[in-house]
């Protein structure tokens, strides 16, 4: 039988049914930001899923533990929960109070921050006695032993410098509380003024990881400026601030390199909340990165409660942060989208995560508690809401686009006002799983006929036609998001699609039909990104197509159709909690 390719009327009334569709299944989306109450529980269900789903071994207290231990040490001082308290005791018990096993001096020290929190809290020698030891030691990689030991390993440890390793200068403020030896002091100093004269970049306010990224640059010409590497050092200033004496001289330049920073980080935040794995470039590694944000996101916290930095600048920083945080985490408490160990910016998915990503998190959460307990941060009463399964939390908008806002909003009103005039018209009574279904049933369907690339391929022409592909991805966009499947093999499937889809919007070759010349994801850009941004080399503004009318409405209504993206109504939520609704669309 010969296969006929439906008109563009069909085309029309299916895909127009398909958006319909998924108004049903979207509710509006929850503010992340909760009660303190909330926040609480937050801080525990991460911390309890941590324990439950180790990446390090049982006997390690290396550099990835330590600074999950940082972040307990922290909770427990926020919350008064003596189970965090208990857990920390416990850790060092265990290793018998022991610096880390690393080569790098500056790494050893991570566990022992946590060490010197306890024995302020308990009063046992015990627990600083081999911090305490290993310091006087004649071993190249400790203050005993050599002017600079805080070199990344291995041997000689006076190089490379690198920016992690300030992570750990709060030990030698935490100590000299301890202790009242102001030697610590001047190892703090010398140890934080060197990394910060070799990496710290004056033109931009932030620090490179090493001297191997000095002059180095991105595809884009820009600097390569690490995330995560600048939140070491971020995160590590106001846990040394708190310890030093308000009128010791040495308080100054610390206070200064966080001003500094923290004007430097605000102005390259994401508008989602998060920052980017590379602060210089934004577009060099494009996803969102948790445990960079988490660092940042502490600091600012605690430089506004402390009167460090200014509320009224940084207080909308800090609520984004944490906004964008709140929904990285997921159902069971793990903190998402962690780029993996690395010195680099580089690439993560929202499935990874790791004990140090989980010890920003906590860090985090304790100041944002304190900033919501003292009053300086207003928050809503609703729960926070997790990122969908299958895009990065960017791609989340917290409600619905304003009336008109959706390319095709004057064809689904029109749907609608049709709806009500016929004769007899009644709602179906199907209910939301009712549709889910049946977009599974398609879905499996569709499957069967996608090639490597991540194509649906027709199964009698033997070609993609029309807008399979990117419609496909889209059904396995509501799936994911709706929680209705969350099968992995399945949403791989699903972004191999839209990649595809996604790769012929860039390269301007969209779909064989002349009467679809809309390139597959024109509307991706129309729903998430600001009119005028450009996208690979298409050139029409509003909906990234060559040579073709701009994607609107209108032109809908004139036969020229453009598919949405796997993406473009899977994450934002409609306003409708079913398409029997008798309000108007007012677009998503």
């Amino acid at each position: 039988m010969k296969h006929h390719p439906p008109s563009d009327h069909c085309r029309a009334s299916c895909w127009t049914s398909v958006v319909l569709l998924v108004a049903a299944i979207y509710p509006l989306s929850a503010n992340p930001l909760a009660p303190a109450q909330d926040i609480r529980s937050l801080m525990q269900r991460v911390n309890a899923w941590q324990l439950a789903h180790p990446r390090m071994q049982p006997n390690d207290h290396n550099w990835e533990r330590g600074t999950w231990y940082a972040g307990v040490t922290a909770a427990q001082r926020a919350t008064g929960d003596d189970k965090f308290l208990l857990q920390a005791l416990n850790w060092g018990t265990l290793h018998h109070w022991q610096v880390g096993t690393e080569g790098s001096g500056a790494n050893k020290l991570f566990c022992a921050m946590t060490w010197v929190e306890c024995y302020l809290l308990k009063k046992d020698p015990a627990m600083l006695k081999p911090t305490l030891d290993w310091l006087a030691t004649d071993a190249p990689n400790s203050p005993g032993g050599a002017k600079v030991w805080f070199g990344h390993a291995p041997a000689p440890f006076d190089k490379p410098l690198y920016s992690d390793s300030l992570f750990a200068t709060p030990v030698f403020a935490l100590l000299y509380k301890a202790t009242g030896d102001r030697k610590h002091l001047d190892t703090l100093d010398h140890f934080a003024r060197t990394v910060s004269a070799e990496l710290f970049d004056k033109e931009e306010g932030l620090y490179y990881r090493d001297g191997s990224f000095i002059g180095k640059k991105t595809p884009a010409g820009r600097k390569i400026l690490w995330s995560r590497g600048n939140g070491w050092v971020f995160s590590g200033l106001p846990r040394t601030l708190e310890c030093l004496p308000p009128d010791d001289p040495r308080r100054e330049f610390f206070l200064t390199e966080m001003r500094t920073m923290a004007a430097a980080l605000a102005k390259c935040q994401g508008a989602d909340g998060f920052w980017r794995p590379n602060l210089a470039d934004p577009e060099h590694v494009p996803v969102p990165e948790s445990s960079g944000t988490a660092f940042f996101c502490h600091g600012m916290a605690w430089g506004i409660r402390n009167g460090v930095l200014d509320k009224e600048t940084y207080l909308p920083v800090v609520k984004k942060a944490w906004t964008a945080l709140a929904s990285a985490v997921s159902p069971t408490g793990m903190v998402q989208w962690g780029q993996q160990v690395g010195d680099r910016p580089s690439s993560t998915k929202q499935s990874e995560s790791h004990e140090y990503v989980t010890g920003a998190f906590l860090l985090a959460a304790s100041e944002v508690l304190r900033l919501t307990e003292a009053g300086l941060l207003k928050i809503e009463t609703t729960s926070a809401t997790n990122a969908t399964p299958l895009l990065p939390p960017p791609a989340m908008r917290p409600g619905p686009l304003p009336a008109g806002a959706h390319p095709f909003s004057t064809d689904m009103n029109a749907f609608l006002s049709r709806q009500e005039a016929t004769p007899g018209f009644r709602p179906t009574g199907l209910k939301r799983e009712d549709y889910l279904r049946v977009i599974e049933g398609q879905v499996k369907a569709m499957r069967g006929y996608q090639n490597p690339d991540g194509r649906i391929i027709d199964p009698v022409e033997k070609e993609e036609k029309y807008y399979a592909t990117p419609c496909y991805a889209h059904a396995v966009a509501v799936l994911a998001h709706s929680g209705h499947s969350n099968d992995a093999d399945l949403i791989e499937s699903g972004m191999k699609a839209q990649d595809a889809a996604t790769a012929d919007m860039a390269s301007g070759t969209a779909i064989s039909s002349p009467g679809l010349r809309c390139s597959p994801s024109s509307c991706f850009k129309r729903t998430l990104l600001p009119d005028g941004v450009r996208i690979g080399s298409a050139s029409c503004e509003r909906c990234s197509r060559r040579n073709s009318t701009a994607c609107t409405p209108a032109a809908a209504t004139t036969g020229v159709w453009s598919t949405l993206p796997a993406s473009s109504c899977a994450i934002v939520r409609a306003s409708q909690p079913s398409i029997t609704s008798r309000h108007r669309w007012p677009g998503r």
